[in-house]
């Protein structure tokens, strides 16, 4: 029988083998031409609906300094990149920003799939480079209510099935809110009849949503258990899809660190969690890294191997690790409780040792 034990065994065997061992998510720009509410971060909206139209918007990193920070990682020994945004199709060079990526890295990309021409899928398609589509929604109502752009659905949809048809393999990742509970069924339906084979739910508590759409977006911890178990259940529906998601939280704190990168150069442990600690510029990036993670642990308290106190007596084991969670995600904790060594909220386990 194959167990978790033999899974942590095989992951560890190849991470040993494996010569590179960072990945790293460079936020290629804070541009975005639509008006997502689950999104939080930093962004400029553009409206247009032509791709490869903008340049960097005043103080974002150039497209030299961009190639001088691919150089970079690449001596430091990253073997994955992660180029997100914004939306990368707005830049008039994203083109060759990924091709460069693609020279050095694994490399992967986000996007909302509006701006998707045949032009771009050919080329996702020839450089075989990973694509994960976001979105809220995959019915035509809720998706627009989430974007706030009128016929961006229709554009949206249009984006995925020019991936499909030019041999791309798409993930779709999906953050799992409120509204989007009751059409779990029918998103997944249509999902299907996109030809897309791939997908993930997830849910970032506290991190992952407009600030102020929270009321309206975030899962309590009943919902959110709810919906681990509707999704679970519709797997067995959906045979023909990979169905993923990230609801509970069998990890160790930090598990995910790596290095992200800001529009403006800006080093921080996850997109999610936006403490600066260097700049890409400027700084070593060992550095950078050494001194995020003692910091980060100090905080934590898994120095001195001490969970958040909700966590504290908790059995649950880290699959990949062999060890206890610790208290799942960081960026929730620091997100809905401004500090590192809170709980995450958004651990399913956490509520029925608490609730039942």
């Amino acid at each position: 029988m194959y167990t978790l034990t033999h899974y942590r065994n095989s992951v560890r065997k190849k991470v040993e083998e494996y010569p590179r061992r960072y990945s790293a998510v460079l936020e290629v720009t804070s541009l975005n031409n639509l008006k997502f509410k689950t999104l939080w971060t930093e962004l400029t909206f553009i409206n247009t609906s032509n791709p490869l139209t903008c340049s960097h918007t005043r103080g974002e990193l150039s497209r030299e300094e961009i190639g001088f920070i691919f150089e970079k990682l690449d001596k430091w020994g990253v073997a994955s990149i992660y180029l997100s945004g914004g939306e990368i199709f707005l830049l008039k060079d994203s083109l060759e920003i990924i091709a460069e990526a693609r020279k050095r890295f694994f490399t992967q990309i986000i996007t909302n799939s509006v701006l998707i021409d045949n032009h771009i899928a050919q080329y996702l398609s020839e450089s075989r480079v990973v694509v994960t589509v976001y979105t809220p929604a995959v019915t035509k109502d809720p998706y627009e209510e989430m974007s706030q752009v009128e016929g961006s659905y229709s554009k949206f949809t249009r984006g995925a099935e020019l991936l499909v048809q030019n041999g791309v393999e798409p993930l779709f990742l999906i953050p799992v809110t409120k509204p989007l509970i009751k059409s779990l069924d029918k998103t997944l339906e249509n999902i299907q009849k996109l030809g897309v084979k791939r997908v993930k739910f997830t849910v970032y508590p506290g991190s992952g949503y407009g600030h102020n759409f929270k009321d309206e977006l975030m899962l309590s911890p009943s919902e959110n258990l709810y919906t681990t178990y509707r999704i679970e259940a519709l797997k067995k529906k959906y045979e023909g899809l990979r169905i993923h998601h990230s609801f509970t939280a069998p990890y160790l704190p930090n598990n995910c660190m790596q290095i992200t990168i800001d529009p403006r150069g800006r080093v921080m442990p996850c997109s999610y969690l936006r403490i600066i600690f260097g700049y890409a510029l400027s700084d070593d990036f060992t550095g950078i890294y050494k001194k995020m993670f003692k910091q980060i642990a100090q905080k934590v308290g898994y120095a001195s191997s001490k969970p958040p106190t909700d966590c504290q007596g908790c059995d649950l084991i880290s699959p990949l690790y062999g060890r206890p969670c610790w208290g799942g995600c960081r960026c929730v904790a620091y997100n809905l409780y401004g500090r590192l060594n809170g709980p995450d909220r958004g651990c399913s386990y956490l509520v029925l040792r608490h609730e039942g």
